[in-house]
């Protein structure tokens, strides 16, 4: 049975029902001002959203239901962005409380995400599926280590969660997306040798033997770091 409930930093009550193809929580917004007086009002659309998603079976289906309905119900469209605008706006909103290093990892992954997405970054992110989700992490898979696959599928829940927390969407594509296994070449990665080091310094040009002795000083410190460092900051 859908119920109700409330959302930090939201004044509207949220319906919550399973969906009953694949038993996940669906939320979404009554767009009902969460007061006592409007709780059977509330009650009333999240029942009525609940009934028609029993009458569909796939996740576009789903979400198309639930748009049309909502509009019907309470008269508000729901807030309709492409992929590529979600993206945009939840990188934009960490720009002030990240490293730059960690800003520009996060843009690499965006990056990866729509450009293998290629056109359908411009469709309504509602349209993502979970199979979306898993092609792209198979398909980067073949041609990127497991940790760089890896790190690109944790953004994509971080982002997509959030969507869900905006009512963006009422399905999380990234829901039961595993990670992968990292090969076992990739375990068995083995520091340079002295020899390996020194042939390495004797084929790089002035600047790359600076920052490759850094490196090695340093313990492995990041290249960006390395780059961006200025005499004043060597002891």
């Amino acid at each position: 049975m859908a119920y109700l409930r409330r959302r930090s930093g939201s004044k509207y009550w949220f319906a919550q029902w399973n969906d009953p193809v694949s038993g996940k929580k669906i939320t979404r917004s009554t767009k009902v001002e969460a007061k006592g007086g409007n709780r059977r009002k509330a009650q009333d659309i999240a029942d009525e959203f609940e009934e028609e998603t029993k009458k569909v079976r796939t996740e576009i289906q789903v979400r198309k239901v639930l748009n049309d309905l909502h509009t019907r119900i309470t008269g508000n469209n729901v807030v309709v962005k492409s992929v590529r605008e979600v993206f945009e706006e939840w990188i934009n909103n960490q720009s002030g409380g990240i490293s730059r290093n960690s800003l520009l990892a996060y843009r690499g992954s965006i990056e990866a995400f729509l450009s293998w997405f290629g056109e359908r970054s411009d469709q309504e992110i509602n349209l993502v599926t979970q199979k979306d989700i898993v092609d792209f992490r198979n398909a980067t898979e073949k041609q990127r280590s497991g940790a760089t696959v890896n790190k690109h599928l944790k953004l994509l829940r971080r982002i997509f969660a959030d969507a869900k927390k905006k009512a963006y969407i009422s399905i999380d594509p990234t829901d039961d997306v595993n990670i992968v296994k990292r090969r076992r070449q990739e375990n068995g990665r083995q520091a340079f040798s002295a020899e390996e080091l020194q042939r390495i310094v004797d084929l790089a040009d002035p600047e790359w033997k600076s920052m490759i002795r850094f490196a090695l000083y340093t313990g492995g410190q990041r290249l960006g770091d390395i780059a961006l460092l200025k005499w004043a900051n060597i002891d």
